[in-house]
């Protein structure tokens, strides 16, 4: 049976620009837009929903015709979103400017919309919170929210959380005893704990209440981290083609690994499996993603040295 899983956390319209060559600082550089839909917690929900169905979240949205554009492709795919707010105003969005390589360069979020996903309104929907057996949050959510979320939660609920950005990532720090998944990156670590060293800022949260551990460094792998045990992954070596939601989607495959009943370290081969897929693809959530590619493909083969030709052979 599945778990009833709710994600609280942002939806926003990307738009991302990709310099077709070298970027030029203070000059227009020629390159290619896109339009897509975003937002972490939106990526996360969205992916989720591919390997298990009938994820619910909770959201903010505007009155705007991009609201109306992406609250339509939520219901479309599932994705229960009946416990939303729309209010007044746009929707939120996040503009990304990418190199030659698609490695961003830097980013705008113009979130304004998100301050009315608070403590107020989630109280009006304490009843779907405690319903919940795993809680996807992510650092869009403020301090005074996440640490109410955290006073009401259940003994067996699971609190995952995403660090989001480094500017938000230091919201976590009042609730590291309730999180029991945590993913974030190099940087972002960094902004949480103030301490340079990886293996340090890693032993930090984990000893103060972090249950488990996710930190990717990108090119370099990955590094998971409990009270029981850690390691490291290296990352095969597969062509990129766009790296926007690679962390949202190595979230949702956690949580997904997770439910499952997986260990640490097949959580981890297992998301990182997922970043594969979507790094080998264009947009923020990959299509060739589904929970039969996972089983037919990728778990029967986990106790196996053979991830590299597996995330191979997602890419194509």
């Amino acid at each position: 049976m599945n778990k009833n899983i709710l994600v609280i956390g942002a939806c926003n319209i990307d738009i991302q620009g990709t310099c077709a060559y070298s970027f030029v600082a203070c000059d227009s550089n020629i390159g290619s837009v896109s339009v897509d839909y975003g937002g972490v917690g939106r990526n996360i929900a969205d992916n989720l929903n591919k390997l298990i169905p009938h994820i619910k979240m909770i959201t903010i949205l505007g009155n705007d015709e991009h609201s109306k554009s992406i609250k339509k492709d939520l219901e479309d795919k599932g994705i229960d979103i009946s416990d939303s707010l729309i209010c007044e105003g746009k929707m939120s969005t996040y503009l990304s400017i990418l190199d030659e390589n698609r490695e961003m360069i830097a980013a705008i979020s113009d979130m304004e919309i998100l301050k009315h996903l608070n403590l107020d309104f989630l109280k009006t929907k304490i009843s779907v919170i405690e319903k919940a057996d795993i809680i996807v949050l992510d650092a869009n959510l403020s301090i005074e929210t996440l640490t109410y979320l955290s006073n009401i939660k259940k003994d067996n609920q699971v609190f995952v959380f995403d660090t989001v950005s480094t500017k938000k990532a230091k919201n976590v720090l009042p609730i590291l005893d309730s999180i029991d998944i945590l993913k974030t990156n190099t940087l972002e670590i960094k902004a949480i704990t103030d301490i340079e060293d990886k293996e340090l800022s890693s032993e930090f949260l984990i000893n103060n209440g972090v249950k488990m551990l996710f930190l990717t460094m990108g090119a370099n792998g990955v590094k998971y981290y409990s009270k029981e045990n850690s390691g490291y992954l290296q990352n095969p070596s597969v062509e990129v083609v766009d790296v926007t939601g690679a962390g949202d989607i190595f979230t949702s495959a956690l949580v997904y690994a997770y439910s499952k009943g997986y260990d640490i370290k097949e959580m981890t081969k297992i998301a990182q499996c997922a970043s594969i897929i979507k790094i080998g693809q264009n947009g923020t959530v990959p299509n060739n993603f589904s929970e039969k590619i996972f089983k037919e493909n990728f778990m029967k083969k986990l106790n196996t040295n053979q991830l590299k030709y597996i995330a191979l052979f997602f890419m194509f």
